[in-house]
């Protein structure tokens, strides 16, 4: 047996502050939106998707512009801090 124990010492930092979780962004699909979506397809000059030789270029024509349509259609909308913690979150309940 011996004398000699063993010495512990703990440093609590109090001044740590809790890291933000970023903002929670979602897109509604309201059917006013998806009318919004519609209008914005049936306005678009297909002209240089139609004419291209290349399919690579078209299909990239193709996709650029029905993403923005697709994003000036359905904008990101910031999700409330009320409605961050629902499990099962139903989007037709919000009120935006």
């Amino acid at each position: 047996m011996t004398d000699h124990l063993p010495n512990y010492l703990l440093i609590a930092n109090t001044n740590i502050k809790q890291k933000k979780e970023p903002p929670s962004f979602f897109r509604l699909y309201s059917d006013v939106n998806i009318l919004k979506f519609k209008e914005h397809v049936g306005n678009i000059n297909w002209k240089d998707v139609y004419e291209s030789v290349d399919t690579n270029i078209a299909y990239a024509n193709f996709e650029q512009k029905l993403n923005t349509c697709y994003i000036n259609s359905f904008p990101l909308v910031r999700l409330s801090r009320k409605h961050t913690k629902d499990k099962k979150m139903d989007v037709s309940r919000l009120n935006y």
